[in-house]
């Protein structure tokens, strides 16, 4: 959603960051379907064939650190992302008007603030549960895996609320939605 707004507002003022997103873009991409591509070998490679099981035993060697790698690879996609945005407000202010750059702060900041949320969330859970593979402590890899889970399960729950704290017109529908309008009616007899 954040490549996706720094997109859409460079494409309106002509800075032409089609070359910028389309890298992003094309990093997550690949590395996308390099960690589906090492899961489904990993998963499936006992039951090819001699030749080919064989071939693939390796991964079971370095899936760990392409694990890492890959989510170490989103953490640098998120924050290159957050640091064009930031560059794009900068540029906003001398090129937009002030309702333009009150609601790109108001979307970037939400969106910024969710995306640290997701990394501290989802990512960095996983990477300190990775990292807790190399250890013979057994209960701290489980209280760490167990931790990670249950934090990767909150994640839409702090989206939304993150969502409802800062942008301002969502805010105001939601409280909308929770307010009661009484009317008084009287009865007048016959």
């Amino acid at each position: 959603m954040l490549i996706d707004r720094y997109y859409a507002v460079t494409g309106i003022l002509d800075m032409n960051p089609k070359c910028t997103s389309k890298l992003i873009y094309s990093f997550l991409f690949v590395t996308g379907v390099l960690q589906c591509l090492l899961f489904a070998i990993l998963f499936s490679y006992s039951h090819l064939p001699w030749g080919l099981d064989t071939f693939f035993k390796p991964i079971e060697f370095f899936h760990l650190p392409v694990i890492l790698l890959f989510q170490l690879s989103r953490v640098a996609g998120l924050v290159i992302i957050l640091i064009l945005n930031y560059r794009l407000g900068k540029d906003l202010k001398s090129k937009s008007s002030p309702n333009v750059v009150l609601l790109h702060k108001m979307l970037t900041r939400a969106i910024n603030a969710t995306v640290i949320f997701m990394l501290v969330v989802t990512r960095v859970p996983v990477i300190i549960a990775w990292s807790t593979k190399f250890t013979s402590y057994h209960v701290l890899i489980d209280v760490v895996t167990t931790t990670a889970v249950c934090l990767q399960q909150t994640a839409f729950l702090g989206d939304m609320l993150v969502t409802f704290y800062l942008i301002k017109p969502y805010k105001s529908y939601i409280k909308q939605l929770f307010v009661r309008s009484f009317t008084v009616t009287e009865v007048v007899p016959y």
